[in-house]
C-alpha cells in the first residue's frame, strides 16, 4: 500500500506521465476535494519519455476506485488545486515471485495435510 501526495495530501500539484514497471496489478482508491483538475490521464505511448497521445481522461472524484494493469499503461495526474490523495494498493512483481518460490511450497504443504487447522500453526 502507498500513500500518495505529501503527507498523504497535495495542495496542488501534479504526477507527470509514468508507469509502474514493477506492479502486477493495482487498485487505486482516490481521496480529497481539489476545488479543480486533478483528472486521472491515460495515454498511448510505451514509457514516460515517449507518452503518446492523450487516450482518456477520468475526472477526480473522491471514493472513486481505479483498478488497472498501471505496468502497461503510460498515466498521469493532471494539475490540480486543492486536497488531493489516494490509497494505492498494488501486487508488486518481486511479491509475487517471493511467493512462487517452489522452497515455500513445502510450508503450505504441511499446513495443507495437516487439514488446514484454525488457530497457530508452525510448520518446518
Amino acid at each position: 500500500m502507498t500513500l500518495l501526495g505529501k503527507c498523504s495530501f497535495e495542495k496542488g500539484a501534479s504526477i507527470s506521465p509514468h508507469k509502474d514497471e514493477e506492479d502486477i496489478i493495482t487498485a487505486l482508491f482516490h481521496l480529497g476535494k481539489p476545488t479543480s483538475g486533478g483528472a486521472t490521464i491515460y495515454y498511448s505511448g510505451v514509457d514516460k519519455k515517449d507518452p503518446g497521445k492523450l487516450i482518456h481522461t477520468v475526472p477526480f472524484e473522491h471514493g472513486r476506485l481505479q483498478i488497472g494493469f498501471y505496468n502497461e499503461t503510460v498515466h498521469a495526474a493532471g494539475n490540480w488545486e486543492g486536497i488531493r490523495g489516494g490509497i494505492n494498493l498494488n501486487l508488486k512483481r518481486n511479491v509475487l515471485n517471493f511467493f512462487r518460490n517452489k522452497d515455500l511450497k513445502k510450508y503450505y504443504k504441511q499446513y495443507e495435510n495437516a487439514g488446514f487447522p484454525k488457530g497457530s500453526f508452525v510448520a518446518f
